[in-house]
């Protein structure tokens, strides 16, 4: 349960998990008022983008996402080409330093 509700409404009372729809409803009326354009699929792209980049798995991430398909996930990950290109290079001079040693 990663939301629960704040306050008693309807049926649900405080501490009860957030339905998706009111989880919607609310996160659109905040960034509306905040003049954020974000939706909350754009936050499972978010997740998966932090989540790849602190763990460098992109297997954890599709298993997180619950994805079938490795494909999925990559295209969910939004890792600059720079990022690979940094990361290839210490992984290139980690390699060539233990090659001259």
């Amino acid at each position: 349960m990663l939301f629960v509700s704040s306050k008693n409404s309807g049926k649900g009372k405080k501490g009860d998990p957030l339905s998706p729809g009111t989880f919607r409803k609310n996160f659109s009326k905040a960034c509306k008022k905040s003049g954020v354009k974000y939706t909350p699929h754009d936050l499972r792209h978010t997740l998966a983008t932090d989540l790849l980049r602190a763990t460098k798995d992109i297997k954890l991430v599709q298993d997180v996402l619950g994805h079938k398909s490795i494909d999925t996930t990559q295209k969910y990950t939004h890792i600059l080409n720079e990022e690979v290109s940094s990361t290839l290079g210490d992984v290139l001079n980690d390699v060539f330093e233990g090659l001259i040693q």
